[in-house]
């Protein structure tokens, strides 16, 4: 599937880009693909409706045996 793509260019703190730099020097992994798939992460995560992404009682699930009620 083809995807059109364009080009973005941003300054960012030099910390986060020798994150960036240890990460593709360690692992191999292109920084504008670590940018380009955090962001999709990021915006994917706030089109989920709120629902969706953490389940509760509200939406009617029942409450994990596990959880503790908060003395």
């Amino acid at each position: 599937m083809y995807i059109e793509k364009q080009k973005l260019s941003v300054s960012i703190p030099a910390k986060l880009y020798q994150r960036l730099e240890m990460d593709f020097q360690n692992y191999g992994v292109a920084k504008s693909y670590v940018v380009a798939a955090a962001l999709t992460a990021y915006y994917s995560a706030l089109d989920t409706p709120p629902a969706a992404r953490i389940p509760g009682v509200c939406q009617g699930a029942r409450p994990d045996a596990r959880m503790v009620e908060t003395p």
